[in-house]
């Protein structure tokens, strides 16, 4: 398609089938095993949330090194059900089960340190048992928080 003097490429993608809500799903922590194993491994881990329309792996721009990360494209149709898709995925490889991380769209509140879901990073009783207070030199707490006078003032 030509615009004045420049052009806008146009690329082919799957048609959407029927009805249903679509879901853009990110991925990462994926494992580092072989493309194909790791793909055909991907749709059956993620068929279970519904249809996958497409899935892909990030790679990085200039060398092509695989990052450990990549997308999904579900659809969920009406009248059919489906596992809830969470924060957490569970697989399970030749030696024992893992969990990697998915966010999309809708998701709940999760928790970027312990990776568990209902609470923020801020919230997080193991990110503050490491987080340590400047005033009082203790750990649990920030210096805003502090319940001790301020040092160097003469309250």
């Amino acid at each position: 398609m030509e615009i004045k003097s420049g052009y806008i490429p146009q690329y082919p993608c799957k048609v959407i089938h029927g009805q249903g809500k679509v879901i853009q799903v990110n991925l990462t922590d994926i494992p580092f095993i072989p493309k194909d194993r790791l793909l055909q491994d991907l749709s059956t881990v993620l068929g279970k949330f519904g249809n996958i329309l497409d899935l892909g792996l990030h790679y990085e721009r200039f060398m092509g090194w695989y990052m450990g990360s990549g997308y999904a494209i579900i659809q969920q149709v009406p009248k059919k059900d489906y596992i809830k898709l969470s924060y957490t995925i569970s697989w399970m490889t030749e030696y024992d089960q893992e969990f990697r991380y998915a966010t999309f769209p809708d998701m709940h509140t999760w928790c970027r340190y312990c990776h568990k879901e209902g609470h923020t990073k801020f919230e997080c009783q193991k990110a503050l048992a490491h987080i340590m207070c400047y005033n009082c030199d203790r750990h649990g707490h920030k210096q805003v928080d502090c319940d001790k006078p301020k040092k160097g003032s003469n309250n």
